[in-house]
């Protein structure tokens, strides 16, 4: 009877290390067979019974046996950190964003135009990552685009600040954006470039939110045994205040009186709390200082805490996510000529998925 029991624990061990990699072989199957075998691969993996288990386990599984890449995410075992693959990019759809930059420029010609692209914790920590896994060299490709963009679009580094700090808390150990550390030391390299006066560290209030969290990358690889993640507020002591903060989804309009939101901590996704969520089509942050210039930051979710930053420095700060513009075109949202400058800032990744306004 002993002797079955093992059988059994043995056939359960293996069945637990098999079906989530067989599962995978399927859904990454191609779509030549009309989705046939993506369609099984996708009824296992999500009907499986204990799915999420049976993935954990085998990700712990595949772990002893030294595996590190789990569904795009990399296990930086040594810094104690995830990080999300950028292995490749559409050359097209990168095109279409900086042919979208350059339209804006020749039809606000007069208006200064600033583009910050943000390298992601794939660039930045690319030496940490196997040369197999043939990760895009984001040095190279932002000194691209902003050699293909109208020389008129002044260009904004912040590669070379972010590389020198790489050993602080600047990226997320389980999700793959920045921190407001990370952002912090890209507007203290930026500042004075569009025209601020940047406040130094010391000028600053942190506040600890003290509340531990795994992120999405963490939800992917089924990896949990890392150290939580923990969400900061940077707040200037001088300057000017924040009036308000008005974020709109569709046809509802949320008005509050900080860039962040400490209830956003209780949704499964920490970084709402910069701005309260990261889905708003627009976000107008007015602030009391009525003699400095406007803004209109056009980009991805990585904006969001940069913007607290920005506060003391300008009178009017627009934020616009092209993601959630839905069928709706820029003029239909905001008026360009209204704002002193326009900052275009997009993480890497998301500016070569392409966008148009």
């Amino acid at each position: 009877m002993k002797k079955f029991f093992d059988y059994v624990t043995i056939v359960i061990f293996f069945a637990f290390c098999i079906f989530p990699l067989a599962g995978s072989l399927f859904s990454d199957a191609k779509d030549q067979n009309d989705g046939g075998l993506r369609g099984i691969g996708d009824h296992l993996k999500n009907s499986f019974p204990m799915k999420q288990s049976w993935d954990r386990l085998y990700s712990v599984t595949a772990r002893t046996l030294g595996q590190r890449e789990f569904y795009g995410v990399y296990y930086d075992e040594a810094d104690g950190r995830l990080i999300k693959l950028f292995t490749e990019y559409d050359e097209k759809k990168l095109g279409r964003s900086v042919g979208t930059l350059n339209r804006y420029k020749k039809q606000h010609s007069r208006m200064p135009v600033y583009s910050m692209i943000v390298p992601t914790a794939s660039g930045i920590y690319r030496e940490n990552l196997p040369e197999a896994l043939e990760v895009v060299d984001q040095q190279k490709l932002i000194d691209d685009i902003y050699y293909r963009i109208d020389e008129d679009i002044t260009p904004l580094d912040v590669f070379s600040r972010l590389y020198s700090v790489r050993d602080s808390y600047i990226y997320f150990r389980s999700d793959d954006r920045w921190t407001q550390t990370g952002a912090f030391e890209a507007y203290m390299a930026v500042a004075r470039k569009l025209g601020a006066s940047p406040y130094g560290a010391e000028n600053y209030d942190i506040e600890f939110t003290n509340v531990p969290f795994c992120g999405q990358l963490s939800d992917i690889s089924f990896i949990t045994d890392i150290q939580p993640d923990m969400i900061d507020a940077y707040r200037c002591k001088y300057g000017s205040y924040i009036r308000s903060c008005s974020a709109i989804r569709e046809r509802q309009i949320y008005t509050k009186a900080s860039v962040y939101s400490r209830g956003a901590l209780s949704n499964p996704d920490k970084y709402t709390f910069f701005l309260g969520s990261t889905d708003y089509r627009s976000v107008q942050i007015d602030s009391t200082a009525a003699d400095q210039p406007s803004i209109l930051i056009i980009g991805s979710d990585y904006a969001n805490c940069f913007v607290p930053f920005l506060a003391p420095n300008y009178s009017k700060i627009t934020l616009i996510n092209p993601a959630e513009m839905g069928d709706k075109k820029l003029s239909d949202i905001v008026t360009p000529e209204d704002y002193d400058m326009t900052l275009f800032l997009f993480d890497t990744e998301t500016f070569c998925e392409g966008f148009e306004l």
